[in-house]
C-alpha cells in the first residue's frame, strides 16, 4: 500500500488534523514530510507508477487549492490553502500504461497549511521540499500515478496524474542517459539510481510486467 504520497491522502491527513479538537492529535508538517513516500531505486519507482511517459511540459495551466471542504470535497476549503500546480504535459512516448496520444495534466502539491508547534497550533504555510519544477519545453521522463479522485474533485476533459513517488522526474540526455531531477536532499540520499541508461529502464519495465 502506498504511504502518504498521493495528494488526496495528504489532504485527507490535513483535514483530519485541522478538524481535530485535540491539539495533541494534530499532524505536523514534520510528520507529513517524514512519512512521504520515497522510492529507493528505479524498480520500486516503476512498480508504484501506473504510467511512465517521455514528453514535454507545455505550460502551467493554473494553481488550485487542493484543500477541500470537509463536507463537500468538490468545493475548496474556505479557511485554508494547500496550493497545487497543474501543468499541461504532452507525452511523446508511453513506456508503461495505456498509450495516451492527447495532452494530460500533471498535478503537484507546492505548499500546505498545517498546525505549527512554534505557533501553539496555529496554521502555518509550509513549502513542500519534494516539489520539483518541470522546465517548460524540456524533454523529460515522468513516473506518475493516475488518481481517479483528482478527476472527481477537479473535473476536466484531460486525464490527470500526480507523482507516483519521489523522485519522479528525470531528464533524458542525447546519449540516452536518465538523470535525476530532485531538490530534496533526503530523497537524493535514499534513491540510489541517480543516473542510468534507457536500456536499464526498459528492462526493468518489462520485468515489472511479469
Amino acid at each position: 500500500m502506498k504511504k502518504i504520497v498521493l495528494l488526496i491522502a495528504i489532504l485527507l491527513l490535513v483535514l483530519t488534523s485541522c478538524n481535530s479538537e485535540n491539539s495533541s492529535q494534530m499532524t505536523t508538517f514534520e510528520e507529513v514530510h517524514h512519512d512521504h513516500d520515497v522510492s529507493v531505486d528505479v524498480e520500486e519507482l516503476i512498480s508504484k507508477s501506473t504510467h511512465i511517459f517521455v514528453g514535454t511540459a507545455i505550460e502551467v495551466v493554473d494553481t488550485i487549492n487542493l484543500s477541500r471542504d470537509f463536507n463537500d470535497p468538490t468545493k475548496p476549503d474556505p479557511q485554508r490553502e494547500s496550493i497545487g500546480e497543474r501543468i499541461l504535459f504532452s507525452p511523446s512516448t508511453t513506456l508503461k500504461g495505456d498509450v495516451i496520444d492527447d495532452e494530460i495534466l500533471l498535478v503537484s502539491l507546492k505548499s500546505v497549511e498545517l498546525p505549527s508547534p512554534e505557533l501553539n497550533g496555529k496554521m502555518k504555510k509550509y513549502d513542500i521540499p519534494y516539489y520539483n519544477e518541470i522546465m517548460i519545453g524540456e524533454e523529460v521522463i515522468v513516473f506518475v500515478y493516475e488518481n481517479p479522485e483528482l478527476s472527481k474533485i477537479f473535473p476536466n476533459d484531460r486525464r490527470q496524474f500526480e507523482p507516483a513517488s519521489s523522485p519522479y522526474i528525470f531528464t533524458l540526455s542525447s546519449d540516452k542517459v536518465l538523470k535525476l531531477i530532485e531538490k530534496d536532499e533526503d530523497v537524493k540520499k535514499q534513491f540510489i539510481d541517480k543516473e542510468f541508461n534507457i536500456e536499464k529502464l526498459l528492462k526493468a519495465i518489462e520485468k515489472n510486467k511479469k
